[in-house]
């Protein structure tokens, strides 16, 4: 049987800081709603990547910007709630 995406965590470092972090448990939208809307009007493949916004942690409001040079790294991790 197959997880359902239900709770799938991802966290962003810049430059090795832990810069956001949450799970799509969280999204105001169920990844199964999201992919039913979409596939209305595009076909989706094995692969397309949804995007669907960003979780909590943003840089804008906390005045973090990337500027040249740096490094950013996002992980995707199974969550324990899945």
């Amino acid at each position: 049987m197959r997880r359902r995406p239900r709770c799938v965590g991802l966290r962003t470092r810049i430059n090795g800081k832990l810069v956001q972090e949450g799970n799509t448990a969280n999204l105001i939208f169920s990844v199964a709603a999201a992919v039913a809307w979409l596939s209305r009007t595009i076909t989706l493949e094995p692969g397309d990547i949804i995007a669907t916004g960003t979780p909590a942690g943003v840089g804008g409001p906390q005045g973090i910007f990337l500027r040249d040079g740096d490094t950013s790294k996002s992980r995707w991790t199974r969550s324990a709630r899945s």
